[in-house]
């Protein structure tokens, strides 16, 4: 987790300035932001099956030079210093940013569809920014790679996009407030999904060219 790399690995861990008019260039392709459900509540991937899809996604992107991994770029677990969770409070309503602007592997498996995290994560990954709002990519896939693991079909990739790339921001909304999309945290859900509309009303303003959070 991240508090054991800054002991013991520091140099793995790079902070990086995300602003939209970059991102709007395309400037942050060369970063990936993995999307992936927690498997325990301490710890997302116990057997490393999410690891070694992501160590083959990056064997095969040579392009790819940052990755951006809950687990391991932001505060974990109930013991945060104080600094630790002022940092977690801040990181937390900016994650948006990532999913909008960066490439994005999807690690998908049969409990992705009913979290509130993970779809929250795919419907921004499937945007383009504009001066509209957050409108539809012109090529879904331009950004995210949809991996399915533990036998799911990789059919239900298809699903996936299909169930979020033309959806409107008050479409998704709607669809990720409902009681059936889980979350453990139920303020994360309200965080994000004022967000989600506050953003979308931002990006209808004259862009300027300032970093944006």
């Amino acid at each position: 987790m991240m508090q054991t790399l800054r002991t013991q690995e520091p140099h793995r861990l790079v902070q990086i300035t995300i602003s939209f008019i970059e991102g709007i260039k395309g400037a942050y392709t060369n970063i990936l932001v993995v999307s992936h459900r927690w498997e325990t509540p301490t710890d997302p991937d116990p057997t490393g099956e999410q690891a070694l899809v992501v160590q083959a996604y990056l064997k095969a992107h040579p392009e790819i030079d940052s990755v951006w991994f809950d687990f391991s770029s932001m505060p974990q677990g109930k013991n945060k210093t104080q600094s630790e969770k002022a940092e977690f409070k801040e990181m937390l309503p900016n994650i948006n940013l990532l999913y909008l602007t960066c490439s994005v592997l999807i690690l998908m498996d049969r409990s992705y569809m009913n979290r509130f995290w993970t779809q929250f994560e795919a419907y921004l990954s499937m945007r383009a920014i504009s001066s509209q709002g957050l409108t539809n990519a012109q090529d879904p896939m331009a950004r995210v790679t949809i991996e399915t693991l533990r036998g799911l079909p990789a059919s239900q990739g298809t699903v996936l996009m299909e169930e979020w790339s033309n959806k409107t921001p008050d479409e998704a909304h709607a669809i990720l407030a409902g009681q059936d999309v889980i979350v453990t945290n139920q303020s994360d859900k309200v965080i994000q999904l004022a967000k989600l509309k506050v953003l979308n009303e931002r990006l209808r303003l004259p862009l300027m060219a300032s970093d944006c959070s």
